[in-house]
């Protein structure tokens, strides 16, 4: 990244023919705002281009920081994307990170498959004396989905808590914050922005600054903020219809 600074900043590129191509090749999508280097990317217009030691910082950060949840390598290397951070090997860099978490591999999912072949029984014996009786639940479309976020809740606390049982009350706030501000599959969107029609700030914005932070504006943002909660309402609608095809 170095070298891509020097040659944005002096325009001086290296001796090589080869090494000059290649390096203009990958100076196309840079910017350099303020000395500091960004790429730009599809998801967000610019991801700020870190190295290794406050990638570790990032990685820490958002996997275990105050609102960190412990999730997976590649949810992981989302998060660090959506939050505004760029390095060449992120992705490896996040899953080489979880599986050195302690945390995460001791209350991983512990899988629940047999070993060996279920056996089929061929007379199975009938409900002797028990009385059958059919329930309707209030809400179908909701049936199992509170059930489903209270898991991911109880696993986020459980990690973050240890062996700190008591203190899981004091945890709740972090954990549910960290719940409502990661993209879900089911939605595509993370539930703060469907609230409030923006993305929350992270924790880690404030440690390393992102590009949204370095160009922060208080009138700009209020007015861009109301133009978000204008549509919130589509990006509601176009979850809900995302939602149903997901449940199919």
């Amino acid at each position: 990244m170095d070298v891509i600074i020097v040659y944005l900043r002096d325009g001086i590129p290296p001796e090589g023919r080869i090494e000059a191509k290649t390096l203009r090749a990958k100076s196309t999508r840079s910017r350099l705002i303020n000395d500091k280097l960004y790429k730009r990317k599809f998801s967000v217009p610019l991801l700020r281009c870190i190295d290794h030691e406050d990638a570790y910082y990032v990685l820490r950060e958002i996997h275990e920081g105050i609102c960190g949840d412990h999730v997976e390598g590649k949810s992981l290397a989302y998060k660090v994307l959506r939050q505004g951070y760029y390095w060449p090997t992120v992705f490896d860099d996040a899953a080489y990170y979880v599986r050195r978490c302690d945390r995460c591999q001791r209350f991983a999912d512990t899988p629940r498959a047999l070993f060996q072949e279920l056996t089929t029984l061929t007379s199975p014996w009938s409900f002797l004396g028990i009385k059958k009786s059919f329930a309707t639940i209030y809400r179908p479309q909701a049936n199992c989905q509170v059930e489903a976020v209270n898991k991911v809740i109880k696993q986020t606390i459980k990690k973050k808590l240890d062996a700190l049982k008591e203190r899981w009350a004091n945890e709740l706030p972090e954990a549910l914050w960290s719940y409502i501000t990661t993209v879900k599959s089911s939605i595509g969107e993370t539930p703060f922005s469907l609230l409030y029609g923006c993305e929350a700030m992270a924790p880690v914005e404030v440690g390393i600054s992102s590009f949204r932070m370095e160009v922060f504006d208080d009138e700009a943002n209020q007015d861009l903020c109301r133009l978000r909660l204008d549509i919130v309402k589509e990006l509601r609608a176009k979850s809900q219809l995302r939602l149903a095809l997901y449940q199919q």
